[in-house]
């Protein structure tokens, strides 16, 4: 801790006092960790005149926690990927990482409740055998570029196909296997992102630096103490909390930029020299059309409608005391079609996890489309049906309601419309790459930054801080 307070008071002696000064004027958009890596960036290079335009009222884009009890509940971005990289160093300096997690854990190691439908462990040593070499396959397929484009959901269909074809199986067989299938899948979209369109090229081109499917794990207090460390190099005087950019416009000599405040649209009276967008590819993916003058180059646009962007929510149940009890590493709790009683959308409630500090506390993960069907039912309701599903696959018909239901709408919030981007099939062959063109400047005017931009750690808040980091470098080397 001594180390890390030294070098906070070094580095802001050296932006008040022994830094050059520029004069450039530089507008940044957004305040994630892209956000703010690039604003204490442009500081310790001597850059004083920057403004920052938030549309929220406050900092951290997709990093979100919220107090509960002793500690807080990470909404947004849990673990650190790799080592080798700033946000470890930090996380590790103020005394968070705890432990770490392997990557496939909730997977191979849950515990299955369906309820009276019938899945046995035979069953399910069956599945596993069968889907135990399929990553291993899906790798040596995608060390050839020609594979790119496939995806995890064609390869894993066909050979699904031919798993229930060697032999004959019953109806409710075939059910079971169609929930241990539906479990699988969800285990790589809560990893990813996505399954379905999620491309063969990010096996290849995603690297963390560790060699190994594992991530680290952070104490209660969590991510909240990493922001709070990036924001004492961020001027709160400089933020301009609830503005929203609806237009930038590089036309001219310097930049202006339109935005919404109060529910009034107007220009904001400064110009600037360059601007950094750090906005999520979700935000670009609905307003890129509409955010900038002159339209963006077909390049870019290309890359920002064919990258992926998956849904993963987190949902906190919190009830008086603890009712339940599993084994491993988590609650798997299979809908059976044809079976099970339970609302057809709790097919998307699966994975269930005690909160690791506060054990009144079911922490439920939900991955891709589910995030999208429940978000606009109530919460109220939504409670009632999760109760309903994990009385039955569970059999514990008195098990209570929650007192308190938990969560934050991400697929719905026009700040981030989603959780993290991958490569989709559609842009596995992008010339040039996708995330490269994500990264590339327009001109000497706009920059852009964020996890979508990394070519190597998109999905993560290492991704998002080197590319902040990034972009200031490449406008104090123009």
């Amino acid at each position: 801790m001594l180390r890390i307070q030294l070098y906070l008071l070094a580095t802001l002696v050296a932006l008040s006092s022994g830094a050059p000064s520029s004069s450039k004027s530089i507008a940044v958009v957004g305040t994630g960790y892209a956000g703010l890596a690039a604003v204490g960036r442009l500081r310790e290079l001597g850059f004083d005149d920057i403004t920052v335009f938030e549309g929220a009222d406050r900092i951290g884009g997709r990093v979100y926690s919220i107090p509960f009890g002793k500690g807080r509940l990470q909404q947004g971005a849990q673990w650190i990927n790799g080592k080798n990289n700033s946000i470890y160093r930090i996380a590790d300096e103020l005394g968070l990482i705890i432990g770490e997690l392997a990557d496939n854990e909730v997977f191979e190691t849950a515990q299955y409740f369906d309820g009276n439908c019938g899945l046995t462990k035979e069953l399910i040593d069956e599945y596993y055998n069968f889907t135990a070499p399929l990553p291993g396959e899906w790798e040596e397929l995608a060390e050839d570029k020609k594979n790119y484009a496939l995806t995890f959901d064609e390869l894993y269909d066909e050979d699904y196909r031919k798993f229930l074809c060697r032999k004959k199986r019953s109806h409710r067989e075939i059910a079971l296997l169609g929930g241990l299938s539906r479990f699988y899948k969800a285990y790589f979209e809560g990893e990813n992102g996505a399954f379905e369109d999620y491309a063969l090229a990010n096996l290849e081109e995603w690297d963390d630096g560790e060699g190994e499917e594992k991530s680290y794990v952070l104490n209660e207090i969590g991510y909240y103490e990493v922001t709070n460390y990036l924001k004492k190099f961020v001027p709160d005087e400089i933020v301009k909390y609830g503005h929203f950019v609806r237009n930038i416009n590089y036309a001219g000599e310097k930049v202006s930029i339109r935005i919404e405040a109060n529910n009034k649209h107007s220009i904001y009276p400064k110009k600037f020299d360059h601007v950094i967008v750090t906005s999520s590819l979700g935000h670009l993916k609905k307003y890129a059309r509409s955010m900038f003058h002159p339209q963006l180059p077909h390049k870019k646009l290309e890359a920002i409608d064919t990258l992926g962007y998956g849904n993963l929510l987190k949902v906190f149940f919190v009830y008086d005391q603890p009712w339940w009890s599993y084994n491993g590493s988590a609650i798997a709790a299979l809908r059976i079609k044809g079976c099970s009683k339970s609302p057809a959308l709790m097919k998307y409630f699966h994975t269930f996890k005690t909160l690791e500090w506060g054990e009144n506390v079911l922490v439920a993960f939900v991955s891709a489309t589910g995030t999208e069907m429940i978000d606009s039912v109530p919460d109220h309701v939504l409670s009632r049906m999760v109760t309903e599903h994990l009385r039955e696959s569970m059999q514990v018909p008195d098990a209570p309601e929650p007192k308190k239901l938990i969560r934050e709408h991400w697929v719905s919030n026009k700040l981030f419309l989603g959780a993290y981007s991958y490569i989709a099939s559609e842009s596995a062959d992008l010339s040039g790459g996708a995330y490269n063109r994500m990264a590339e400047p327009v001109g000497s005017k706009i920059f852009f930054a964020g996890e979508a931009t990394h070519p190597t750690m998109y999905q993560t808040t290492v991704g998002a801080y080197d590319s902040g980091v990034r972009e200031a470098d490449r406008i104090a080397a123009l």
